[in-house]
């Protein structure tokens, strides 16, 4: 998603508790395209001065005009921008940034010049307040996603192990340029023009309501796929990608997400399906542990392993149906990650109810003995 958005010159949200790597990914990608980048924590007594430069006051005593000491960390020459905690920035900054954001000008006050400026990447502990301020910002973010904290044993684990790594050098500042006008010769073909109107009614009856220019922009992001897969037209396949794109509201992401899949991959609806699921028990599962951890009781424990016996049951079902979905993919010559995730998302849970619902110890069990259940010794 980050290389999408630089490949089509769009902003780039993240909203997500701290500690969730929000930050590492803009960084990780100035060094890979060796541009320069700039980083800024905001606040509401975050100076002009900390984004923009002190004022030169030699030279406004020189030349009687408003001049900024600029460089590379400064937003008016910064390539790729990474602005943390987008929504607490000072009133004093707040225009300048938009025009920044919207135009790729920086108001001097005298004057107007043209910043370099590919991409922002911004991120928020939290969503913005109802201020017309704070929605100005939100909607100039073409591709906004959510994060949270690891889940999954395996990548928890591997996160854990994790200490430094070398970060590959991607493409120069002038070839990222060049690949991004390459983008904008990507045709869009009447069936993706079709399948945008039927996902355009879908939402509408859902209550999305998404603007013109919005909806234009998306296309950008199914042109970006398909460069980054070697194709010289889009397809619905890469309509994926507007689940990130179309939602204003959190109660919008679901809804969204669903008539997406259903349009752009039947697979992945069908993964969605299973991991709501497994999310529904997962959410019975911590509920039932609270209770019998207040009852204390041999029976409530009792009940409780009773109960776990039916979580395996359901989750080995949707295990079997993840299994048949993997072999489609594979058949079909497509990637299987979708499925693999919705696969470690099983582990997991299978993990949980082992060990706070039927006591078994720890996580080996407890994956050993579902794959015994679902495919045998």
């Amino acid at each position: 998603l980050g290389i999408k958005a630089l490949l089509t010159a769009q902003h780039y949200l993240t909203i997500g508790a701290p500690g969730t790597a929000k930050s590492m990914l803009a960084h990780d990608l100035a060094l890979a395209f060796e541009v320069p980048y700039m980083r800024k924590l905001l606040g509401k007594d975050t100076p002009p001065e900390e984004m923009f430069g002190p004022y030169d006051l030699k030279a406004m005593k020189e030349t009687g005009r408003l001049v900024r000491i600029t460089s590379d960390r400064t937003a008016q020459k910064a390539v790729i921008q990474f602005w943390d905690e987008i929504f607490k920035s000072s009133s004093a900054i707040r225009n300048k940034q938009l025009t920044i954001l919207n135009e790729r000008f920086y108001d001097h006050g005298e004057e107007f010049y043209k910043v370099p400026l590919i991409s922002v990447f911004a991120a928020s502990n939290e969503l913005p307040d109802d201020s017309e301020e704070s929605g100005a910002f939100f909607d100039r973010f073409l591709i906004r996603r959510f994060v949270s904290y690891i889940k999954d044993p395996n990548e928890f684990v591997k996160m854990m192990r994790t200490t430094t790594y070398d970060q590959p050098k991607v493409m120069t500042e002038k070839e990222l340029r060049d690949a991004i006008e390459e983008v904008q010769e990507i045709r869009i073909p009447q069936t993706v023009e079709e399948a945008y109107l039927d996902l355009r009614s879908t939402l509408d009856l859902e209550g999305v309501i998404v603007s013109d220019r919005r909806w234009k922009q998306t296309l950008d992001l199914l042109r970006a796929s398909a460069w980054q897969d070697g194709r010289d037209t889009a397809d619905t396949a890469d309509m994926v990608i507007l689940q990130h794109a179309l939602w204003e509201d959190p109660s919008h992401v679901k809804p969204v997400l669903r008539a997406v899949l259903a349009l752009a991959s039947p697979v992945s609806h069908a993964v969605v399906d299973i991991t709501d699921q497994l999310d529904e028990i997962e959410g019975q599962l911590r509920e039932e542990v609270k209770l019998a951890s207040v009852e204390g009781t041999e029976a409530a424990r009792n009940q409780l392993r009773e109960q776990g016996i039916e979580w395996f049951t359901k989750i080995e079902g949707l295990v079997r149906k993840l299994a048949e979905l993997e072999e489609k993919v594979q058949a079909d010559g497509r990637a299987t990650s979708v499925v693999d995730e919705a696969m470690q998302r099983a582990e997991a849970l299978t993990v949980l109810v082992g060990a706070d619902a039927m006591k078994l110890s720890g996580y080996n069990k407890a994956k050993d003995k579902m794959k015994e259940r679902v495919f045998g010794s």
